[in-house]
């Protein structure tokens, strides 16, 4: 398909075809994406981080047992 002219066609009602080598082909449409929020003001902006560190201090770290496998010292393995 690279490098290949396809033939696209827009009918009456409005209706978009896309023709390769004479067949329809299958395709997607993309919507724009949305407006990006105004810039923070310099008197918001404290407020703001101070609610993302919050945020970020609030979620909890996973950590595995002691039990895993990978902690258990090499002393102990027994070998064959």
């Amino acid at each position: 398909m690279r490098n290949s002219k396809a033939t696209v066609c827009e009918d009456f009602k409005g209706n978009i075809t896309i023709l390769y080598k004479g067949k329809k082909m299958n395709y997607t449409t993309y919507r724009r994406a949305e407006k990006q929020s105004d810039p923070e003001s310099s008197k918001t902006i404290n407020n703001r981080v101070a609610e993302a560190i919050k945020f970020q201090n609030k979620r909890s770290t996973y950590k595995p047992g002691v039990d895993k496998q990978w902690r258990k010292s090499y002393g102990n393995q027994v070998s064959i």
